[in-house]
């Protein structure tokens, strides 16, 4: 008899999650956000062999935003990467998705790209700058007499935009290293160079506050 009570909620609860409708994005009352992401892992043996390629992984999103199944819908060409990815898309997560003022499941696909990023002192070409932002020098810094220089370390993408900045060296500042990072994602750069092709790089840009 306990068996029985037992099996008829195990049916029970498979008929619930079969209830659970699955909505395509575009019936989502608002675009589902992204709450927590995993970089995959990019191996020295996959580095050093220069396998590049971008994978797309679809993810299904339950109802409390965690990713549930995951499948590639477009390989690298690389086992290990497309691997990588599939690890990485695990520890991601997303704002419940609600359709009709219901919590639902749906499905959304991100793409990992795998490029190598050449060190400066291996390029054929250097990357030289093309358009070179000065960062404002907030108000709120000046009225402080706050001065000092901050180094922001850029990661070109082949085309010689900026696709991540970082701060490799603070200026002392909150406000100042702030105002170095916004002005550096908008300089631009001849694209880096190797063997013939364009490359990623990273390149440091040094920015100094100095009042008059």
């Amino acid at each position: 008899m306990k068996f029985n009570v037992l099996l008829i909620s195990g049916l029970s609860l498979l008929g619930f999650a079969a209830c659970i409708k699955t909505a395509d994005p575009g019936e989502l009352d608002s675009p589902i956000k992204i709450v927590a992401t995993k970089a995959p892992e990019y191996s020295d043996e996959a580095r050093k062999s220069e396998r590049e390629g971008t994978v797309i992984v679809e993810m299904l999103v339950d109802t409390d935003g965690k990713v549930i199944e995951k499948k590639i819908v477009e390989s690298s060409g690389h086992t290990d990467l497309d691997n990588a990815a599939l690890e990485a898309a695990s520890g991601w997560s997303f704002s419940a998705p609600v359709s009709a003022g219901k919590n639902v499941r749906t499905k959304i696909s991100v793409p990992f790209e795998f490029v190598t990023i050449i060190p400066y002192d291996e390029l054929d070409v250097k990357p030289e700058p093309l358009t070179q932002v000065k960062p404002s020098y907030p108000e709120d810094a000046k009225a402080g007499g706050h001065e000092g220089q901050a180094l922001v370390q850029a990661i070109l993408g082949k085309d010689g935009k900026p696709e991540e900045t970082t701060l490799k060296q603070s200026s002392g500042f909150e406000e100042l290293d702030n105002a170095a990072l916004d002005a550096a994602a908008r300089w631009t750069f001849k694209p880096a160079m190797k063997q013939g092709n364009a490359v990623k790089t990273s390149v440091v840009i040094p920015f100094s506050f100095k009042l008059d």
